[in-house]
């Protein structure tokens, strides 16, 4: 099935016109030669058509077969990539995209303005992509965590508070989880207690994220985060001896 067939199946189950699904994201003529097949969407437009009409974009993709695969091999290479600081590797991923306007490559976007210290460029409209795209998702698997670690920085400390608090009572079943899931929730924490002790958040909330992160098991992949953790711990204590200690296991930036 191609997209053009696919969106004309869901608009038919809905039992809506052209112009009622268009919902003013597309020309309802346009739509009616996407559905022929004669046109093309773009990336960023079909997705913004399903969540407005509150259809899976999970279950869209995952009827194309090798979405997860791919998108898990490219979000690895992405995410070391910025670990390294390497821009030019990050830029190399988007321009050999068969969907650059994909939500995953646009969170590679905004990676890449964030080590160039421009995080605010990051185009408003593709903001809105984002936080879309995530607040229609029910099933938060590894895909939308990696999107959610690397694209924090996007939402209000409020919002972010709300994701965490969730992954908090949800996301708990450590010893069924994959390395990489557990690298994922890590990395979310620690996020998410730099910027609520940078804004002096609730003490509360900020000791369940380290009691969180704590309870995370101690698998060599998340030692990082782990100290990342005790660090900020320490400076929101002013335990300065620790601070050093820990600060010879942390990567000099």
């Amino acid at each position: 099935m191609v997209i053009g067939d696919y969106l004309k199946q869901q608009r038919l189950q809905l039992k809506l016109s052209r112009k009622e699904f268009s919902k003013n994201v597309i020309d309802s003529s346009h739509l009616a030669h996407v559905e022929n097949n004669r046109n093309e969407i773009r990336a960023v437009t079909f997705i913004e058509l399903l969540n407005e009409n509150k259809i899976s974009i999970i279950d869209f993709l995952e009827n194309f077969g090798s979405f997860h695969a791919q998108s898990h091999a490219m979000q690895i290479k992405a995410s070391e990539a910025y670990f390294n600081h390497d821009v030019e590797t990050l830029q190399t991923l988007i321009d050999n995209a068969p969907y650059p306007d994909s939500v995953s490559f646009q969170v590679i976007e905004f990676m890449i303005d964030k080590l160039n210290g421009q995080p605010q460029a990051f185009p408003r409209k593709k903001r809105l992509i984002i936080k879309k795209f995530l607040l229609a998702i029910e099933d938060w698997d590894e895909n939308s965590l990696w999107i959610i670690a690397n694209s924090l920085e996007l939402y209000t400390l409020e919002e972010v508070d709300r994701i965490v608090t969730w992954l908090f009572s949800n996301q708990r079943d450590f010893d069924h989880y994959t390395d990489y899931h557990i690298k994922l929730l890590a990395q979310i924490v620690v996020s998410y207690l730099e910027q609520a002790v940078k804004e002096n958040y609730v003490q509360g909330q900020i000791e369940r994220g380290y009691h969180y992160l704590a309870a995370l098991p101690n698998r060599s992949i998340i030692f990082y985060e782990k100290m990342q953790g005790a660090y900020i711990k320490a400076a929101q204590r002013g335990q300065w001896d620790k601070m050093y200690l820990i600060s010879h296991y942390l990567p000099i930036n």
